[in-house]
């Protein structure tokens, strides 16, 4: 173990970064909404940083330690492969991240200001609302790649209920001769970035695999899975919704969910929540050194350029 714990160390220790001396850049949609800001207001923006994780460099650290454990079936490695992967790209990503904040911190304090930042480790970004007057300044700072809008967007249309059971959907999918193999997707979990979902509706309820590291609101406006909207509901019911009614909804109802609503109840997500929910499914407890990440994320909106 002592020997395992030592290549994880130097695992995370040998990963590299990508750096550059150009000055940063000022996105073109924040800068159309610069002009419209008084130079002492605050625009929402996402600074990004030069300094990345390089992920083949983590790839292939985790490899040279699965050749140094010497596990004895493939099946092994690859349970053993999953884990290690998702936790030392989660602690390299968390370690290069670390500074980012003080740094930004530190320019505002320079110009008497203070602000609320969000740190976004699995994109080495900051998030917050920024006097329009530095943002020019903050874009020169050597560390930074760029500074963009941290744009809101809309959500998707609201859920519909079906007028009669959807009893020939399922079949036609070819999912019937799975199931009879008794693959109903046990032991599987399945997230989803939506508008949230409903855990009291019959079919999903008993399928939350529930507890702290199961539900994520960045908005913070529901401290349980709620769905005002009702399309994380359908969507996470089509996956893997149960027979409540008389008739089985999902395709894998063996498996579990887990969710982060990035639309608030307004039906709206900022850029910066997204990151947020994508980074809390590499590590939804906030330790790494527990795999309770999901197999799958499934997201059923459009992100538009």
């Amino acid at each position: 173990m002592k020997r395992l714990l030592a290549v994880l160390v130097t695992a995370v220790a040998l990963v590299g970064t990508v750096s550059a001396d150009a000055a940063g850049v000022v996105e073109p949609s924040l800068q159309s909404a610069i002009s419209g800001f008084p130079a002492s207001g605050d625009i929402p923006v996402i600074i990004r940083f030069k300094d990345q994780v390089e992920i083949d460099a983590v790839r292939d650290q985790v490899t040279q330690t699965l050749d140094a454990m010497q596990l004895s079936s493939s099946v092994a490695v690859n349970d053993v492969r999953r884990s290690l992967l998702r936790k030392t790209l989660v602690e390299a990503l968390k370690t290069n991240a670390r500074d980012s904040e003080q740094a930004i911190t530190d320019f505002l304090s320079r110009y008497g200001e203070s602000r609320q930042l969000k740190v976004l480790w699995a994109v080495n970004s900051i998030a917050g609302n920024i006097p329009a007057d530095l943002l020019k300044r903050l874009a020169r700072l050597r560390i930074v790649a760029s500074v963009g809008l941290d744009a809101t967007l809309q959500g998707p249309g609201a859920g519909t209920v079906p007028t009669s059971p959807t009893y020939w959907n399922l079949p036609a999918t070819g999912v019937e001769p799975v199931w009879d193999t008794g693959n109903t997707g046990q032991d599987m979990v399945v997230a989803t970035l939506d508008t949230g979902v409903d855990a009291s509706h019959p079919d999903l309820g008993p399928r939350w695999r529930a507890g702290s590291n199961s539900w994520f609101d960045p908005h913070a406006q529901h401290a349980d899975p709620a769905d005002p909207n009702g399309h994380g509901t359908q969507v996470m019911g089509l996956i893997l919704g149960g027979d409540a009614f008389g008739y089985q909804i999902g395709m894998a109802p063996g498996a579990q969910w887990i969710a982060a609503k990035i639309f608030d109840d307004s039906n709206e997500a900022t850029l910066s929540a997204i990151h947020e929910a994508f980074q809390w499914v590499l590590d939804p407890d906030g330790d790494a050194a527990t795999d309770d990440a999901p197999d799958i994320v499934n997201n059923s909106w459009v992100l538009q350029n």
